[in-house]
């Protein structure tokens, strides 16, 4: 009977600790499942504009043997770079589609396609910005670059063959955070002479990496404490 008795209360033990197991594990599914929306939502929001010249008094062509480049300095704060816009002036000559290669590169330098590059994308625009609702301006979205807030970066811009375009700049030293760079050799030498230029450009960063991203973190939380679960019936 002693031992019967003892059997029982081990049964009884295991019954109510395995009852409060159960409850914790819920109780972190429903939390995984309330993060996983909380920092989605959060997130979805927070690509700012960071860097910014929208002073414009000049033009300069970008096609195949014309290029230009811009020097930037990330925001404080600012972990991930998103976007990067830069103002289309628009000429009675310009010719779409419009094709153009953007590439953005680590650090500043005399070449800059002597520098680590970050990011390369070619993107062919099927008619002015001026006309599509952007506002005039030419969009490159960014799959979230890790930037260090404060260092200096540079995105160059050759057109690809296909169309001709005229991009606004501003000759007055308008931003203090960097310069235009010209080459008119397809990007075989570049001139620094114009560091009193600035393109008509914008940044767009973010503090932390893409909703995607965060969402994928989260679930894989959810998914973990699932798997911790089915081990434990």
């Amino acid at each position: 009977m002693k031992t019967q008795t003892q059997n029982a209360g081990d049964l009884h033990c295991e019954s109510n600790c395995g009852a409060g197991s159960r409850r914790i594990k819920r109780g972190l599914l429903i939390a995984c499942v309330a993060m996983t929306g909380l920092i989605t939502s959060t997130a979805s929001a927070a690509l700012v504009l960071d860097q910014s010249q929208d002073l414009l008094n000049g033009a300069i062509t970008v096609n195949v043997p014309q290029n230009s480049a811009q020097i930037f300095t990330q925001g404080a704060g600012l972990n991930y770079l998103g976007a990067i816009w830069v103002n289309d002036y628009e000429q009675t000559f310009d010719t779409y589609p419009y094709g153009v290669t953007l590439q953005l590169f680590n650090g500043v330098a005399t070449d800059p396609l002597t520098l680590p590059l970050l990011h390369a994308q070619t993107k062919t625009f099927t008619a002015s910005p001026h006309t599509t609702g952007d506002g005039g301006w030419f969009k490159f979205d960014l799959p979230y670059i890790p930037v260090t807030p404060g260092n200096q970066y540079t995105f160059a811009l050759k057109g690809t063959g296909v169309g001709n375009a005229v991009l606004s700049l501003y000759n007055a030293n308008a931003y203090a955070g960097g310069y235009r760079q010209n080459s008119t050799d397809g990007g075989a030498s570049w001139s620094n002479a114009f560091d009193n230029q600035d393109l008509t450009f914008r940044t767009y960063s973010d503090a932390v990496p893409e909703p995607a991203m965060m969402g994928l973190l989260a679930m894989s939380g959810l998914f973990a404490v699932r798997s911790i679960r089915r081990r434990a019936v």
